[in-house]
């Protein structure tokens, strides 16, 4: 946030990089209240959060394969 306040920036473009700066557009717009240009990080977020984006489907009536989360070795055995 130093550089953006400093810069008087009128916005912020987080585009390469992969998951990282998905993380800190979130973190940028929600706590420091920066203006992120393009696709706003909570609508990537829902879409690249598979229980997030389930349930959109869901909601919308798109059928999707069965599928689950597993957080260990032993839970997929």
């Amino acid at each position: 946030m130093d550089i953006y306040e400093l810069e008087s920036a009128s916005g912020v473009v987080v585009s390469v990089g992969g998951q990282l700066p998905q993380n800190i557009a979130l973190r940028l717009q929600e706590t420091g209240g920066a203006n992120v240009l393009g696709t706003d990080p909570k609508d990537i977020d829902k879409a690249e959060d598979r229980q997030k984006f389930s349930e959109i489907l869901d909601s919308i009536g798109v059928d999707q394969p069965a599928w689950k989360e597993l957080t260990s070795v032993a839970e997929a055995e």
